[in-house]
Parts: C-alpha cells; sequence; structure tokens
C-alpha cells in the first residue's frame, strides 16, 4: 500500500478558495472540479509538508456536501492499493478481522472506507491524479 492523497473538508467555496491560496505553492498542478454538487481541488504537490509522510503525493480540498455535517479539516486520507483484488471481496475479508470496510463509489471510482478514531482512510485502486487526468482529458 502507498499514500495517495490527503483530504481536507473545506465548510463552503469562500473557504476553499481560502484554503487553496495557503496550500497552492507546496505543488506544480492543480485540478479543479466538481464531484456530487461541490467542487473538490486537488494539489499534486512537489515539496513534502513537514510532519507527514513523504509518499503523499496529493492535497485534496473538500467542498462539504450541501446539507452534510461532517466536520472541518483533515478529514481522510486515500491509500492505493495493488490492483487486482476485487473491492467486495477485501472488504468481507477485512470484515472478517474486525475491520468495518464498506465499498463506495462516486461515479469516477470506487473504493473500501474504513472508519477509526473519526478519520476515514479510502483504499483504492486508482490514484486520485489518475482520475483528474480523466475528467480533464473529458472536457
Amino acid at each position: 500500500p502507498q499514500p495517495d492523497a490527503l483530504g481536507i473538508k473545506v465548510e463552503n467555496l469562500p473557504q476553499l478558495r481560502e484554503v487553496y491560496a495557503c496550500h497552492y505553492q507546496l505543488g506544480d498542478q492543480a485540478y479543479w472540479g466538481p464531484v456530487a454538487g461541490r467542487t473538490i481541488v486537488t494539489i499534486r504537490k512537489f515539496r513534502d509538508l513537514p510532519g507527514l509522510a513523504n509518499g503523499i503525493r496529493l492535497i485534496k480540498l473538500l467542498q462539504k456536501r450541501p446539507g452534510s455535517r461532517d466536520p472541518i479539516g483533515l478529514e481522510h486520507l486515500d491509500v492505493l492499493i495493488p490492483p487486482g483484488p476485487d473491492l467486495v471481496e477485501l472488504a468481507l475479508r477485512l470484515n472478517g478481522r474486525g475491520l468495518a470496510g464498506t465499498v463506495e463509489d462516486n461515479g469516477h471510482h470506487a473504493w473500501i472506507s474504513l472508519h477509526f478514531n473519526g478519520y476515514e482512510f479510502k483504499l483504492t485502486q486508482t490514484s486520485v491524479w489518475d482520475i483528474c487526468r480523466q475528467q480533464m482529458a473529458a472536457a
């Protein structure tokens, strides 16, 4: 497994722009796009963040969904897992080991969601940046 993206939740579009202004200098490219009625910005970083694992390549800034009660701040970590295992099968194996994994899909890719101490870990076989490139190519 390889860390891929750190997800940071923000309240609204003005706050998204404000947080982006604080983080854009960490990256060399950024993708702004709509997903499920909200805006998500993905920054491909080229500098390591102090105190974070150097393997994290991306920072995702996620506007809260309308009506959501999600807390603001650090929300999740996307972790790349090798392609091949069926996600439903893998989630069942994790559940058998006492980890409550659920398969989720946002229309762009699927992942296994694991919650631990208020944080979410998304096990995915697709890099967030690959999804951004697909969306840019389709535009």
